[in-house]
């Protein structure tokens, strides 16, 4: 056929008006029929590719396209649309080289820099993405798609002050879902869940909304990392009856399930995700390493650590490390995966813990083998101080700071250079009170190894961790070297099992003579408790303890529930159904302390006692007011295996007897030897026997009670200003530091010296 370039530009132009109005059958016969007129019509063969993608044949698509470049091999929209096409077809490397050549024509091309990024994204090249989305910016700064998309880029790269920014424009620009629940994200991230459930939650008001899966998951995690256990496993749910195949909703609500107490649908749950994808390392460890928040007998806690242990010998089995994806999978799952409810256990469970921070170090080690060796750097050379730093997540109103920030903060600075890291979210007056006491004050939420390369950079003579065991981010850090003496303190009590943390900080009143057995490092008792903890707050207001009921004299037990282990049930049984009081038990959860107290309540039954009457789970209220409250009890009853830590010190300042136990090691001691250092011992139990003889003597004997509140009252600055620990501290510190100069000194570092006190136990 003879080319008619009028006819064919006549019928281009209706087959545009019918384009344009979505009538791609009739747009795309019009199009056929200009190039039949016209075969060298590229822009003719273009929109038929586009005709061809918005049918979804995208195979047909990349042939009018292939044909619209070989007529025009100028045409930067034609080869843009022609990567897109290739993209759609699963073809990543003709998608990328289509958009790259779209690019090399028209620079300045939005719509291709965009896709760019978008296909970088795609094949796991986050750089180049990252690139080609700035680039777009740059275009286009208001770009709602692009700072969505690089945020989110960002985001998942654990970048968030970066992320923020950009996720906020979008939201601000286009408050839409997705960039509604995007923030939400964002938030949850950066330990900000109030917000993100607020977010997640507006955006589900909106009806059009309302069945947006990934709002529901939003909500439903935010949920969970508040404890508030049961509107997480309600929200996740949802979510996945939306979204039945989203893997992260399907962990999510596994995980939220176990901290709701229902261990065995997580178990389930958990163990056919890790059937399902066992190319998950991070799966595989959660499935492997599972255990009840709450046991629902002694049974369990026998089975579930039975359990743990023989999943641990298969990890430490299976876990190989011998190429690149296996070792970023290892490290994934290493720094997320903490055993948190292994400790609430009564057994002793060092063993365990050795054994876990051993492959845990292993693991991150095989990713940064850089940061794990020897400390280089001349030591004892910034001006004749010591740098020592310190290194947390909970540098805030949270008890390891209330246990530790003055330890940090009362060393004396012209002896030693103080150097913090806070590696949490949320500030407020207790973070800036730290900062106010030391050389220099880090706010970095930010990957761990990017903390570790940090710290490691600053040279320090000697690191502290404050607490290894609640967030993992501080089990990655402690299995690094990042200086030549490393020490953990106790805001988490019991041994890291971490082969590069050399001293673990304790105290001379919480441990008992063959304790070094406990631990993987070499045990450094400091005087007294080995802190100087700060006093709670004065001045509020006990009377909503008189909302819950009767006259009956109180009893609290201010420990969360986590921590009532079956085999205590027995004795506050006991004690309610022989004596007229009431126990008051805080639900901090209140899904555990549901499922607690349903435990509880059948044992009470069968005793003959009255659950309604005489068991009450508490609302949480102001720290100040429980501190008045706890004042207005009788007694406050400590718990065994895992004794009570901030509580108990809220209990001494309200000069409210503590009944409690001497245990067998650290975290079973706390409260024990708070009592033995205020000259209270007449309250620390031996046994089980000896514990209910104690409670009962004294909810009849006023006058005891009452002079051991005073001995509490009187000697609480025994406990709140001793400077002791400090001291002690100081001298330890001065020690370490000095020792590793000597062997420096000599050509004797090693990455993990020998102390020089005693050879395994260590002293000020």
């Amino acid at each position: 056929m003879t080319a008619d370039p009028r006819a064919a530009e006549q019928v281009f132009q209706q087959a545009q008006v019918a384009h344009r109005a979505g009538q791609y059958g009739v747009a795309e016969s019009h199009y056929r029929r200009v190039v039949k007129l016209a075969p060298r019509h590229a822009d003719a063969w273009h929109l038929l590719g586009i005709v061809a993608m918005q049918q979804d044949r995208a195979a047909l698509a990349i042939r009018h396209l292939r044909t619209a470049v070989e007529l025009r091999p100028d045409f930067a929209q034609a080869w843009n649309n022609l990567g897109i096409a290739y993209k759609s077809e699963g073809d990543l490397v003709a998608a990328l080289a289509a958009a790259e050549r779209a690019l090399s024509l028209r620079p300045a091309y939005f719509e291709a820099r965009f896709n760019l990024g978008l296909l970088h994204d795609a094949c796991g090249d986050r750089v180049a993405a990252e690139s080609a989305y700035r680039e777009a910016l740059r275009v286009r700064p208001e770009h709602v798609g692009a700072l969505t998309n690089l945020g989110n880029l960002l985001r998942a790269n654990a970048r968030y002050a970066e992320s923020a920014p950009l996720l906020e424009h979008a939201h601000t620009s286009q408050p839409d879902a997705d960039t509604t629940v995007n923030l939400a994200l964002l938030r949850i991230d950066q330990g900000r869940y109030s917000e993100a459930r607020e977010l997640a939650g507006g955006a589900l008001q909106v009806p059009a909304h309302a069945q947006s899966a990934r709002a529901w998951l939003a909500l439903g995690v935010a949920a969970r990392m508040q404890q508030d256990t049961q509107a997480a496993v309600d929200a996740l749910r949802h979510s996945l009856r939306l979204e039945p195949g989203d893997v992260t909703t399907a962990i999510e609500l596994a995980l939220a399930l176990h901290d709701n107490g229902n261990f065995e649908e997580g178990c389930t749950r958990l163990e056919a995700l890790a059937s399902q994808w066992p190319e998950s390392t991070r799966l595989q460890w959660l499935a492997a390493l599972a255990l009840p928040a709450i046991a629902s007998d002694e049974e369990e806690v026998r089975s579930s650590r039975a359990s743990f242990d023989e999943g641990l010998t298969q990890l430490e089995r299976d876990t190989r490390l011998d190429t690149p994806a296996r070792i970023a999978a290892a490290f994934e799952a290493a720094g997320s995966v903490v055993p948190f409810h292994l400790n609430y256990q009564p057994q002793d469970n060092s063993e365990l813990q050795r054994r876990f921070g051993a492959l845990v170090s292993r693991c991150v080690i095989a990713a940064t083998p850089e940061l794990a060796g020897s400390c280089e750097w001349q030591p004892l050379a910034h001006g004749g101080r010591a740098r020592i730093g310190f290194v947390s997540p909970h540098l805030y109103a949270h008890s390891v700071a209330r246990f530790f920030g003055s330890l940090v903060t009362h060393i004396d600075r012209s002896q030693f250079e103080t150097h913090v890291w806070h590696l949490g979210e949320a500030t407020d007056a207790e973070s800036r009170r730290i900062a106010a006491g030391v050389d220099r004050f880090d706010h970095r939420f930010a990957p761990p190894l990017q903390v570790a390369r940090e710290i490691r950079s600053a040279e320090l003579d000697a690191l502290v961790l404050l607490d290894v065991g609640l967030d993992p981010a501080m089990q990655v850090l402690g299995s690094l070297r990042l200086a030549p003496v490393q020490c953990v303190a106790y805001g988490h009590p019991v041994s890291t099992g971490l082969p590069n943390v050399d001293f673990f900080l304790s105290g001379e009143l919480l441990e008992g003579k063959d304790a070094q057995r406990d631990y993987s490092e070499t045990l450094v008792r400091l005087p007294g408790i080995g802190a100087l903890p700060q006093r709670p707050p004065s001045g509020g207001d006990g009377t909503w303890l008189e909302r819950y009921g009767d006259d009956l004299p109180w009893l609290l037990c201010l420990q969360n529930p986590l921590k009532l282990s079956p085999d205590f049930d027995e004795l506050l049984v006991h004690v309610l159904s022989t004596e007229r009081v009431r126990l008051g038990v805080f639900a901090v959860s209140p899904a555990i302390a549901d499922r607690w107290r349903q435990r509880i309540g059948r044992k009470l039954l069968a005793a003959g006692g009255d659950t309604d009457s005489r068991l009450h789970l508490l609302a949480p209220v102001s720290h100040a007011d429980l501190v008045a409250g706890i004042a207005q009890a009788a007694l406050v009853l400590d718990t065994p295996h895992f004794s009570g830590g901030s509580t108990s010190l809220d209990a001494i300042a309200a000069a409210t007897p503590i009944v409690a136990f001497a245990g067998a090691r650290l975290r079973a001691n706390q409260t024990s030897a708070m009592l033995r250092l205020l000259g209270a011992p007449e309250l620390v139990a031996a046994d089980a026997g000896e514990y209910l003889d104690i409670v009962n003597r004294l909810l009849v004997d006023h006058v005891e009670r009452g002079r051991l509140s005073e001995i509490l009252r009187s000697n609480a600055s025994r406990l709140f200003e001793d400077r002791a620990p400090v001291t002690g501290f100081e001298a330890f510190l001065a020690t370490a530091t000095a020792r590793n100069a000597r062997d420096n000194a000599t050509d004797r570092v090693e990455s993990n010296f020998s102390p020089s006190l005693n050879p395994r136990e260590a002293g000020p």
